[in-house]
């Protein structure tokens, strides 16, 4: 028997990097962990938390979206601010998308809004290279004139991140700096990542002036790079090497 393997991997052992080449840029689906969550908060320090839970430890892609206008409100029936849309897709590509859509109530309203952990680290990306586009929509509702996004991520209103849950692990962008016109949208990459990446993350955190209201989507992937992938293939002709010996 160890004969007839030894004669494979002589056989097809450039045959096998391919197929492992294959694997890498088809990556298993992730597991997803954490919740999906967020926190309003307003001018005079009432916070109001709500998540969604995932299906935690379970490998699949994962698509959530609650939508129809309802109000997050204190316990005492207080309305703090107005939510119209959560939608999180995560795909096992590796790929994370987050969208909302919000109105801030009587007074400034500070908005978080983190993704689920998309985590791939049974089947790790070594060097990927990184891709996110984030975009938000501003809107006067209340019709005075003055409407304001001011980023809550050190001037940025979405951060991107990896090896580690936002807004800890490593930072690949902060896109969105603060504004004041109908829209504003940036994008980063592709970038190619240092080391080895084993999972991913994105979020949005702002505060948006009284009364007023603001939308956004991102989009955010990290996909195997050839230098990785052929780092990753040659191993797998080395270990057939070693099993020929």
């Amino acid at each position: 028997m160890a004969k007839s393997v030894s004669g494979f991997c002589r056989a097809f052992g450039t045959a096998a990097a391919v197929m492992t080449l294959i694997s890498i840029t088809n990556p298993a689906k992730a597991d997803i962990t954490h919740s999906v969550w967020m926190v309003a908060s307003n001018a005079d320090g009432t916070s109001i938390p709500y998540y969604w839970t995932c299906p935690d430890s379970q490998q699949h892609d994962w698509y959530y979206e609650n939508s129809g206008t309802w109000q997050m409100v204190t316990p005492t029936g207080v309305p703090v601010a107005t939510v119209s849309l959560v939608r999180i897709d995560i795909h096992g590509d590796p790929q994370v998308n987050l969208s909302f859509a919000v109105q801030a109530g009587a007074s400034a309203t500070s908005f978080t809004i983190l993704s689920a952990l998309n985590d791939f680290s049974a089947t790790p990306i070594v060097g990927g290279t990184a891709t996110t586009s984030a975009s938000i929509s501003l809107t006067d509702s209340n019709f005075n004139g003055i409407s304001t996004l001011t980023g809550d991520i050190g001037g940025f209103a979405y951060r991107a991140a990896y090896n580690g849950y936002v807004p800890g692990g490593t930072t690949y962008t902060s896109l969105i700096p603060s504004f004041s016109t109908a829209a504003s949208s940036s994008n980063a990459g592709p970038d190619l990542l240092p080391g080895t990446q084993f999972d991913m993350s994105s979020m949005f955190a702002f505060t948006l002036s009284p009364r007023d209201s603001a939308s956004g989507t991102s989009t955010y992937e990290i996909v195997p790079s050839p230098a990785g992938a052929v780092l990753l293939g040659m191993g797998g002709l080395a270990s057939c090497r070693r099993r020929r010996r």
